[in-house]
């Protein structure tokens, strides 16, 4: 059917195609003519006898509309089947171009969502608008001609989902010639320094998708064609000079709808102009709608840096202690007397190496001996420099120019307005922080995700409130670039050792992410910020909550084993605990002690908080949801926007926040909140979790003052607890480990049983009260569950357990039993583990 968008991406379900064909609000100042266009079907453009396409109302010069695929130097056979430009049914020479929902630009032309600037952020930003709203008329203008030059090849893989939901996930491994094994680091004082690691692989020695070391010519090439091959309209190059708001003032305000705005453009020599609904600056450092607007911004004087670096072929390969395999490659960064210097293999040969200092050290160095010293820098620097032996400097650009050194500003900064109606900054368009972490391509893969996200929620929804919704958008990018400033801000103190390190990044995990980092240790948590996982404080404002009490399965893909380097004459200090079991272990056994300071005391915050609400704005969900979450803010000299925020539910969405006064113990607090719902229920749980997370959380970050609770009872006699251990070891007849855990109230006892073939758990409750749910079963004292008729060996225990309880409850020691939960909730988060070898007597140890 002519004039029907192309269906690009994922199939979309019935549900999702209503919504994407739904009419969208007119924005005021456009009139008709911008949905019109964005409704339209494609209009093939004519071709001259010179195999030339004309564009309307472009003077027939055959260069508005740039085919992305031919601009962007990529075959059609990289991207979706392109379609040929037709005139009598042959195809015109050497052009092609992908799905077009809405037309060559008419002049003026319009559009729904004008993109300034073809980088990673900008064509991501496309692809995922093209794919989540296919009706929507996207333009990026891109200034440069594709391929170009761009430093900035580390990628880290916290930004592989969100290629994936772009779509091009495949293309962009098959673009990159190196696989990122992690950073092997050299910091400190010198009569500190030791190497330490931080490796990206899992437990298998998988390395994830997204870590990566790149050509960034090519890289960018590969991510604006597939924007192109999604439908995308690409102008390149073409050249934005003026943005202006069609009404109200400039810029717009973060109220009200898309004023629309009119983009003055120069190409091929003419200067045109292009009407759009919302406009996006993913124009890089050069930060278009800043300037021109005046924009506030936010400049880090503390790291005021400089990189000036060039490229370097042959010399050695960094193995890390292991040999490597294929693609398999380390970067290495490793401080020095002027800063630090990089050393990143792009190609089998091929490394990129620069040095980072500050700014006054440049000017005291003077541009004559730029080149001389970077040589010296970066030759004289430990690890580095023996890498580079027997390597020759090919020049400022992976294709040569040796007289010269490269130089960039890395003046970390970030725009204090981030969106507006109808305008978003991404990128390093709205964000900058020091390249110490390769944190720039996640950041902008994550402003991308996040816009490309709004737009689409608002397209979707009509009764979304858009105020709040920017808001969200700008409140959580603001988090994100933070918590990497806050890390890199550490690194350049420069007697900073490896635990100083860790011991920050955990500190910016727990405040982003919450009880999804409360199980990690220090070690852990700093690998997970070099992996580029960071996440939205409002991710640890969720009431749901996917993982098992106590951090069962708490981040196991991370080995902690390898934090500190591999086995070898290089492997420094090693983490406490040998392996992802015993740094579990540690952390848990480190939180059980914090809550059980915390369950039976008095607690005051230090800070105030607040209620609030609006979006969800996760990166990795096209469409958002409202929520409602308590706000903390924290203090920060240099960021006063810094916060933490905890879980809020609508039948009590304060939590336990009024209790924590000082005056009042957390326990009756925490009772009451949870009275309304039955012992162990779904609603229960999740209050319970929550609340007991948001505590700990709070600990953690040094953010309460606590009168501690008394220590807690042995249970090791405990009449329960007796009987469950006696049967389930008698019942074994296979090595194993027989844990047994008291919950956060001391109302839930879980029994775990880990053998090679598994794991297997029961759930014992406090029959007082206790839910029903889930086809339990239950005598006077003990409420049962477990998953039934799922192992035959599981449902003979159970029975066992039950008949015995059942025959003591009867007996002598029946008031003993009627009082066993009593004595349980005096020892919340106690546990008690079991070493089963059949044939030896059970060894019993305090978790």
């Amino acid at each position: 059917m002519r004039g029907a968008p192309s269906s690009v991406g994922r199939a979309q379900s019935p549900r999702a195609g209503r919504l994407a064909r739904r009419p969208r609000r007119a924005e005021p100042g456009l009139g008709r003519g911008a949905l019109r266009a964005a409704r339209r079907g494609p209009r093939e453009p004519a071709v001259d006898q010179r195999g030339q396409a004309h564009r309307p109302g472009r003077g027939g010069r055959g260069a508005g509309r740039v085919d992305a695929h031919a601009a962007a130097g990529l075959s059609s056979a990289e991207g979706a089947p392109a379609r040929a430009l037709r005139r009598g049914g042959r195809a015109a020479p050497g052009r092609t171009r992908g799905p077009d929902p809405g037309g060559p630009l008419s002049a003026p032309g319009e559009c729904d969502v004008a993109i300034i600037g073809g980088g990673p952020a900008g064509s991501l930003c496309a692809s995922l608008l093209r794919r989540q709203c296919p009706a929507l008329h996207v333009v990026v203008i891109e200034k440069e001609t594709f391929p170009r030059h761009h430093v900035g090849e580390a990628c880290l893989p916290g930004w592989g989902t969100i290629l994936e939901r772009a779509g091009v996930l495949e293309a962009a491994h098959r673009a990159v010639p190196v696989d990122k094994l992690g950073f092997i680091f050299n910091w400190g004082p010198p009569e500190s320094r030791h190497y330490w690691t931080a490796d990206f692989r899992d437990e298998h020695g998988v390395i994830p998708m997204g870590s990566w070391h790149a050509d960034r010519a090519e890289l960018d090439r590969v991510l604006l064609a597939h924007a192109a091959s999604s439908g995308a309209e690409v102008l390149q190059p073409a050249k934005v000079v003026r943005v202006t708001p069609l009404s109200g003032p400039t810029p717009p305000p973060m109220s009200g709808d898309s004023p629309g705005f009119e983009l003055r453009l120069e190409q091929d020599g003419e200067t045109r102009s292009l009407r759009a609904a919302r406009v996006i600056d993913a124009s890089g450092q050069a930060r278009l709608l800043a300037h021109q607007w005046s924009l506030p911004t936010r400049r880090y004087d503390d790291m005021n840096n400089f990189a000036v670096y060039g490229y370097w072929r042959g010399g050695g390969v960094e193995e890390g202690g292991a040999p490597l395999r294929g693609r398999e490659r380390w970067a290495v960064v490793s401080s020095t007397e002027l800063g630090w210097v990089w050393h990143i293999p792009i190609g089998e040969t091929l490394s990129s190496v620069g040095l980072v200092t500050t700014k006054e050290t440049l000017q005291e160095i003077g541009g004559e001996r730029l080149r001389e010293t970077y040589l010296a820098a970066v030759r004289g620097t430990d690890r580095v420099g023996e890498l580079l032996e027997r390597a020759e400097y090919v020049g400022a650009r992976p294709d040569g120019e040796p007289e010269r050194v490269s130089a960039a500003q890395d003046w970390s900064y970030r725009t204090e307005q981030l969106c507006g109606a109808g305008w978003y900054t991404i990128g390093d368009g709205a964000v900058f922080v020091d390249p110490v972490l390769a944190s720039g391509l996640t950041l902008a893969s994550n402003g991308a995700s996040m816009v490309a996200n709004a737009i689409t929620t608002l397209e979707r929804d009509a009764s979304v409130d858009p105020e709040k919704l920017r808001a969200s958008v700008a409140a959580t990018y603001a988090d994100l670039s933070s918590a990497y400033h806050r890390m890199a801000r550490v690194w350049y103190r420069r007697n900073t050792r490896a635990e100083g390190l860790h011991w920050q990044a955990r500190q910016e995990r727990l405040r982003v992410l919450g009880a999804g980092a409360l199980f990690e240790d220090d070690a852990d948590a700093f690998t997970a910020a070099c992996l580029g996982a960071i996440n939205s404080p409002l991710d640890a404002a969720l009431s749901e909550r996917s993982r098992n009490i106590w951090g069962t399965e708490y981040f196991s893909w991370i080995s902690a084993d390898r934090l500190f380097g591999r086995a070898g004459e290089d492997d420094g200090r090693r983490s406490d605990a040998e392996g992802v079991h015993g740094a579990r272990a540690l952390a848990r056994r480190a939180l059980l002690t914090r809550w059980r300071r915390l369950i039976d005391g008095r607690v005051r915050l230090r800070t105030r908080w607040s209620l609030a609400d609006g979006y969800h704005t996760n990166r990795f969900v096209d469409s958002w949801q409202p929520i409602r979450y308590v706000e903390i803010p924290l203090d920060d000299p240099l960021d006063p926007h810094l916060r933490v925020t905890c879980a809020a539910f609508e039948d009590c969405p304060e939590g336990v926040f009024p209790a924590l006064d000082g005056e009042q113990r957390v326990r009756p607090a925490l009772e009451a909140l949870l009275r309304p719902h039955a012992i162990g229920s779904r609603e229960r749980d999740a209050r319970l979790q929550a609340f007991s997370e948001t505590l700990l959380q709070l600990d953690m970050l040094g953010l309460l003052e606590i009168e501690p609770s008394p220590p807690p009872p042995s249970l090791e006699d405990h009449p329960l607890l007796r009987v469950v251990a006696d049967i389930a070891l008698r019942a074994l007849d296979r090595p194993a480990r027989l844990l047994l855990e008291v919950d956060w109230l001391g109302e839930g006892v879980w029994m775990r049983v880990l053998t090679d073939d598994g794991a297997h758990w029961a759930r014992l409750f406090d029959a007082r009260g206790a839910s029903r749910e889930g086809g339990a079963r239950s005598t006077a004292t003990t409420h049962i569950r477990w998953p039934r008729e799922v192992s035959p060996w599981l449902d003979g225990v159970v029975a066992a357990m039950l008949r015995r309880l059942g025959k003591l409850e009867r007996g002598r020691r029946a008031e003993e039993l009627r009082a066993c939960w009593d004595v349980m909730r005096t020892a919340p988060g106690v546990g008690i583990a079991f070493d089963h070898t059949p044939g030896q007597r059970p060894v019993a140890q305090p978790l």
